[in-house]
């Protein structure tokens, strides 16, 4: 090793001695140095993964590379004791099944690791018996154990205490509990034959009990099996054992998430932060006494995301620990950190200070004093926080401590740099009435200043409309005269500049020279809102359009009220996903849905403001809409209409998009109010009506929840087109019958219907030839099965490949079909047939194709389909006035979205313009 090599090792040893202990990239480049020449260094590089191991989570690598190292030491006895070490210390942060089985097997096969094994086993099957997946590893080991014992020294105490372990086994569930009943079953076959019969129906009783519980574990297992690093999947798993925990135990818990983070190397990404949030919410509710557990948990939490301040926020809450402090020191987060994260932890900070200070311990409260002034600064002069939570939170501190001084400085610095917020001009004004330590006159005053830095009419609006309910109430009336001649006046400077502002922006876009226009055929706004939808964010970030639960209702508004009107207003709450203005009994009021929870609660602080001189009113729009399924699929939204209209005002009507080629007989109705969307449950839930073949449908009616559309929706592709739901199985064995390849299927998701293959050639007392087609109930099912890597049955590794569905546009007859372009993109096939049914003729049948917003038509009569292009020119179906044009035109169309990006393509109009019936062009052909 280079001597320049040797001394940069020397040089890390010394800081991560010392001020670079924080510094992962430091520790990791001390250990890849010495592991250049890792037989020599291997008591250094053992002892710098301790150091590390300190500061830090290891990942499941480095302990395998740290068991790897203690395995090259030569000497016995020390690569015994350094064993033992290291089982203890990963012990101590990981209890899990991976390294407590290590640790037993070492200490069963090794007598000179010097540790007793009983205790070892009993620790371990307290942590690890709630380990679903892996439990049984530890519980073979115990019971081989302990049954050795038994064959080397028979005792009845032995074998009692063995039959108590194995009973107790059988009440946990986890993934081997069929083979657990039957280990107990071979147990008493070998050593109590006689009572055979009374100890397997002790057995049973409890194995019964618990079997009942695995469908509930397994339905997260087999997901979470087929996507391992979806933190939301583990999450709702956590979720869901700590709903159902015995008593409060929270075992069950911190065994799933020790599993995690042992084992899935993503949960100490930020994106996982999620799951150690839930997992903590679910220790503070769970374990209200005890707060050790709590503390060994915020310590991985802080040691995964060193660098993130929040974690050290819920550490600091709770103890007064300095060297976490150190820590976030050490690290620079004041300054290097999100200063929305820092905040989290300043606030924690100052709040721990000032209960510790109120002992008047004078170090104590000199500290909290330097670190007042030092977060103060930092927020004020580094930052511009809209909230100024760390500057208002160190005035209240002040303020309690008797500090007015201080708490009126550090409130005039924030109304110097933060005058063009009329909230920072607010809140100065509640800190002086509240402490009452000025006059009347210094307040008004107050307002006066605030006014001068008004530079937009909302600011304006918000100060002035408490300076003047306060000259009203405190002054008389030549002050509040007043104030309203200084609004007035900056009201008018701010028009001129609007003015001014606006006329040069008129000046500049005529002197833009004019660029000839690209034809780009524009989307309509429902469209947009309908790939707004669609679009989703990565696994760990996933945002959903709500229109149920982020919408308010804004009433006594102006009849002559605009879009533009309430966005004003409204845009400094969050962004608006759509605004609907709504003129019901010449009474107008809106609906203004949010993208997210924070847009409404900004929102509902608009009530009681002015628009338009008219006080208007803010209030959550709440369980207003409703899910109706299971209607007629021939229904549209004005047969729809006619049945709900009943209750109360319907705002809208929305279908799906039949995009994902799945045809959705359900749809969402918006009525103004919750009470009318409850009467609508109340009236029209299981009424029954009849489509024009007079079958019956029994419609369905619920308020709509988002919580629960996913796991709704999930069962939608059960409508998916049958060909897209079959699988042709092959390698089969020739003995199989339908019914035992059905069962063995139905395991992956319901079977619709196993056909064999009839052939001249099948052998005698043969039930298939070695193939099957299987159709199933919905296309999870489907994808689930084809993405097993190898499927083994009776012996048999089975062949599985999709039946790829026959394109059968081409199969739609030339003369007496048409196509259809521009169509709504909610329309599904049935509601379409009914359409061309009720306005041209019979119509054989009909395919759509949504991401073209096109279809096919075919009638029985060649006739039809040439009248159908006079009769329905221009003819509206759901929100759109359909094209009719040739078979062709459409499946070139579609053909061209499958070889490449598809921009609205339309057929050229002198293709459908001059659209000639079939029966002509035949006869001039």
């Amino acid at each position: 090793m280079s001597n320049n090599m040797d001394e940069e090792i020397k040089t890390l040893k010394n800081e991560l001695f010392d001020y670079e202990k924080f510094n992962v990239d430091k520790h990791d480049r001390l250990i890849s140095l010495l592991s250049l020449n890792r037989r020599q260094n291997i008591q250094s590089i053992i002892a710098a993964r301790k150091i590390k191991k300190l500061y830090f989570i290891l990942s499941p690598r480095e302990y395998s590379d740290w068991l790897e190292d203690i395995n090259l030491i030569d000497d016995y006895w020390v690569k015994i004791d350094q064993l033992k070490e290291f089982y203890f210390q990963v012990l101590n942060d990981h209890p899990v099944v991976t390294y407590w089985s290590g640790f037993l097997k070492f200490i069963i096969s090794d007598s000179n690791a010097g540790v007793e094994v009983p205790p070892q086993l009993a620790q371990a099957l307290k942590v690890c018996s709630f380990d679903y997946k892996d439990s049984h590893i530890i519980w073979d080991i115990a019971l081989e154990y302990y049954i050795n014992n038994l064959e080397e020294e028979s005792s009845p105490e032995k074998f009692d205490m063995i039959l108590k372990l194995q009973l107790k086994r059988l009440t946990y569930p986890h993934a081997e509990l069929d083979k657990s009943f039957a280990s107990f079953s071979a147990f008493i076959s070998k050593y109590d034959l006689n009572n055979y019969g009374e100890h397997m129906v002790a057995a049973n009783k409890i194995f019964s009990e618990t079997k009942k519980q695995l469908p509930y574990y397994d339905k997260f297992e087999l997901h979470l099996s087929q996507h391992p690093v979806s933190s939301h999947g583990w999450i709702t798993y956590l979720e869901s054992i700590a709903k159902y925990s015995r008593d409060g135990d929270i075992r069950s818990v911190l065994a799933l998430f020790e599993r995690v983070i042992s084992s899935v190397k993503e949960s100490t990404k930020k994106s996982w932060m999620g799951f150690w949030y839930q997992c903590l919410y679910i220790l503070y509710e769970k374990n209200t006494e005890d707060n050790s557990m709590i503390e060994q948990f915020l310590i991985k939490f802080i040691k995964a995301f060193p660098n993130d301040p929040r974690t050290y926020a819920e550490h600091i809450r709770l103890t007064e620990s300095q060297e976490v402090l150190s820590r976030m020191d050490a690290l620079d987060l004041i300054n290097k950190a999100d200063y929305n994260h820092w905040k989290v932890a300043g606030e924690a900070i100052l709040s721990q200070e000032f209960r510790a200070a109120k002992d008047a311990d004078e170090n104590k409260i000199t500290l909290l004093y330097m670190d007042l002034m030092k977060f103060c600064q930092h927020a004020i002069y580094s930052n511009n926080d809209k909230s100024h939570s760390i500057e208002k939170l160190s005035i209240e501190i002040f303020l309690e401590l008797g500090d007015y001084e201080n708490a009126e400085n550090w409130l005039e610095q924030m109304l110097e740099k933060f005058g063009d917020q009329h909230e920072v001009w607010l809140y100065a004004y509640e800190f002086y009435k509240k402490n009452k330590k000025v006059d009347n006159d210094f307040i008004s005053t107050l307002f006066s200043r605030a006014v001068t830095f008004a530079k937009s009419q909302d600011f304006l609006e918000a100060i002035s409309n408490e300076w003047l309910i306060f000259e009203s109430v405190h002054n008389g009336k030549i002050s509040y005269t007043s104030a309203m001649i200084e609004i007035n006046k900056q009201r008018n400077i701010i028009r001129k500049k609007d003015l001014e502002a606006s006329v040069a922006e008129e000046k500049s876009t005529k002197e833009k020279p004019v660029i000839e226009p690209k034809l780009v055929v524009s989307e309509t706004k429902k469209r947009k809102l309908e790939e707004k939808e669609k679009q989703v964010d990565s696994d760990d970030n996933e945002i959903k359009r709500s229109r149920e639960n982020f919408s308010v209702k804004v009433t006594n508004l102006t009849d002559h009220v605009q879009e533009k009107d309430l966005t004003a207003i409204f845009e400094d709450c969050g962004d608006i996903n759509e605004i609907q203005i709504v003129h019901n009994n010449h009474q107008p009021y809106a609906i203004i849905e949010f993208v997210n929870e924070r847009g409404v609660l900004a929102a509902l602080s608009k009530n009681l403001k002015k628009l338009h001189d008219q006080t208007i009113s803010v209030v959550r729009q709440e369980e207003a809409t409703i899910f109706v399924s299971n209607f007629p699929p021939t229904y549209s939204k004005d047969q729809i209409l006619t049945i709900f209209q009943g209750v109360g005002h319907v705002i809208n009507i929305r279908f799906p998009s039949q995009i994902p080629q799945k045809t959705k007989r359900f749809c969402f109705i918006q009525y103004d109010s919750s009470e009318s969307a409850k009467k609508a449950v109340l009236s029209y839930n299981n009424i029954v009506v009849k489509d024009k073949s007079k079958r019956d449908y029994s419609i369905k009616v619920v308020i709509s929840n988002p919580e629960k559309k996913s796991t709704s929706n999930s069962n939608l592709n059960r409508d998916a087109p049958m060909g897209d739901r079959k699988i042709r199985v092959q390698n089969i064995p020739t003995s199989c019958t339908e019914n035992e390849l059905g069962n063995f299927l139905g395991q992956y998701g319901e079977v619709e219907s196993i056909v064999f293959p009839r052939s001249n050639r099948r052998r005698d007392g043969s039930n298939n030839d070695g193939l099957a087609v299987v159709l199933f109930k919905s296309l999870d099912t489907l994808n689930r099965v084809c993405e097993i890597p190898s499927l083994l049955y009776q012996g048999h590794h089975l062949v599985i490949t999709r039946v790829k569905p026959l394109d059968e546009v081409y199969d739609y007859d030339d003369q007496a079909s048409i196509g259809v372009f521009n169509l709504d993109r909610t329309i599904s096939g049935p509601q379409l047939k009914a359409f061309l049914q009720d306005n041209v003729g019979s119509v054989k049948r009909v395919s759509i194709f949504p991401e073209i917003g096109a279809a096919l038509a075919e009638f029985y009569n060649v006739a039809d389909a040439g009248r159908a292009n006079m009769i329905l020119t221009n003819a509206r179906i759901g929100d759109n006035h359909i094209t009719i044009t040739t078979k062709h035109e459409v499946v070139n169309s579609r053909n061209r979205v499958k070889q490449g990006p598809y921009n609205n393509y339309r057929p050229s109009p002198s293709r459908y313009d001059s659209f000639v019936p079939a029966s002509v062009a035949r006869r001039r052909r």
